[in-house]
């Protein structure tokens, strides 16, 4: 369940149905609200970020661009773009309870690129391809 935890988090926030129960419903409200004022903002087509959640990353510049604004306004990417590493580790170790585990992610799919909303679109991908998928399974109902 971490993963796709991490995923709802950081990559397809509003898109999904799935409700996670480690999360507060003040948290999913917000996580619902940053996704459609990200929405609004970048004008992107929903149809593009529910392929994401089938593990299709399309190559389309509101995509990133939307990604990049869920991930600022949550504070995973500082304005520079950079990644808020003490963030996103606090953030995933109150969820995983497991800081090896949150580390390793964090190593593995933290990548950084020149451009940020390419950074986190590459994160994305990576973190899908980490998911069990029995878990995209679970995020699909």
């Amino acid at each position: 369940m971490f993963y796709s935890i991490f995923l709802l988090i950081f990559c397809i926030f509003e898109v999904s149905s799935v409700h996670a129960t480690v999360l507060s419903p003040e948290v999913q409200a917000t996580i619902l609200s940053i996704g459609k004022k990200c929405v609004e903002e970048t004008g992107v087509d929903v149809s593009k970020l529910i392929e994401i959640r089938e593990g299709n990353f399309v190559e389309d510049p509101k995509v990133k661009e939307h990604l990049l604004c869920m991930s600022k306004t949550s504070g995973a990417q500082k304005e520079n773009g950079d990644f808020d590493e003490g963030k996103i580790r606090k953030t995933l170790i109150d969820i995983s309870k497991d800081p090896a585990k949150t580390d390793e992610v964090i190593k593995k799919c933290m990548i950084k690129k020149p451009l940020p909303e390419d950074s986190i679109f590459e994160s994305c991908k990576c973190l899908y391809g980490e998911i069990p998928k029995e878990e995209i399974l679970a995020l699909k109902e």
